[in-house]
């Protein structure tokens, strides 16, 4: 199986561009599983593939102060990278 992860350092409101990153994330495939990180979301995009940087309770204020928002995603998916890096890594040592 093949992760992907895709970075959509803005709003993700399933309109325009990131409509078209959403529609991506959203296929069924049976060999690939497709994660996009965002730094927050409309409630009709939230979803198993959907992976949202940013507490609900906090977006007004990181969104308020410049890049707080994008660079919380950008953290966020380098985390996720990571410790797939590192859960992938003990499966292979267990062979």
């Amino acid at each position: 199986m093949l992760n992907i992860s895709s970075l959509f350092t803005f709003y993700c409101s399933d309109e325009g561009i990131s409509h078209t990153f959403l529609s991506l994330c959203q296929w069924n495939y049976p060999d690939f599983k497709t994660r996009m990180v965002v730094p927050s979301c409309t409630p009709s995009c939230r979803g198993n593939n959907m992976v949202e940087s940013i507490p609900r309770y906090l977006r007004r204020v990181y969104y308020k102060l410049g890049n707080l928002a994008q660079s919380s995603a950008e953290k966020r998916l380098i985390l996720m990278q990571f410790t797939c890096g590192l859960a992938l890594q003990s499966k292979l040592l267990e062979r």
